[in-house]
């Protein structure tokens, strides 16, 4: 999710695609960012699977 800001000071907020390797997440940023060069703060939302061992 871009959290640049518009020429306003509106919060970007535009969505990436879901992906399941970073090399595809860092090409869609990397063309977002081409697209706005203000547009240079991202937040990743991450789906980690963990599994707890009990000691």
């Amino acid at each position: 999710m871009c959290q640049g800001r518009t020429e306003d000071g509106r919060l970007c907020g535009v969505v990436s695609p879901e992906f399941s390797d970073l090399e595809a997440m860092c090409g869609w940023s990397c063309v977002h960012t081409m697209r706005y060069p203000n547009h240079t703060s991202f937040r990743m939302v991450a789906d980690v699977p963990m599994v707890l061992v009990p000691q």
